[in-house]
């Protein structure tokens, strides 16, 4: 995450916060770490990014292994800065790197495994008799057949055109 705010001398700077998954002794924790302090020296969308991207480099971290992006009302996400088409370019230049593929297997598989809770919570009901818990399976086969024969495609294409 990259937050930009003139200090006290009425320098541009960037913090830079990176968030990640950590996971110790089967424990999984989302933690953040503050990684410093970057001067910037641009505002448009474009000089952002190129500052962002820089910084990646400069630091080892590779933006493939980044999984989304945020903005908050910044004037150069607003569009105050060369008109909204920067703001598209940031998020065009820093999509590039983003891995959709990915995202759209998370996506899959968290369809997947809601489906599946939400079968097996219904499995633990005392009153389910056998003929309601076979049709809950069935459907839960259905479903999931359904979406790799028929919906896979379709995920995955609107995954790269968006």
């Amino acid at each position: 995450m990259f937050d930009s705010t003139p200090d006290v001398s009425k320098k541009e700077q960037m913090s830079q916060i990176i968030r990640y998954v950590h996971i110790s002794n089967g424990k999984v924790c989302i933690e953040e770490s503050f990684l410093g302090f970057i001067l910037s020296h641009e505002k448009t969308g474009k000089g952002l990014a190129s500052e962002i991207l820089t910084q990646f480099s400069d630091d080892d971290l590779n933006i493939q292994n980044c999984r989304g992006q945020a903005y908050d009302n910044g004037a150069n996400m607003a569009g105050k800065y060369n008109g909204n088409a920067e703001s598209i370019f940031l998020a065009k230049s820093l999509l590039l790197y983003i891995d959709y593929e990915f995202i759209c297997l998370l996506s899959i598989w968290n369809a997947i495994l809601s489906s599946i809770d939400r079968v097996n919570v219904c499995l633990q009901s005392k009153s389910l008799t056998i003929n309601k818990a076979a049709n809950l399976i069935k459907g839960l086969i259905d479903e999931i057949t359904d979406l790799r024969n028929n919906r896979l495609e379709t995920l995955f294409q609107s995954a790269e055109e968006n």
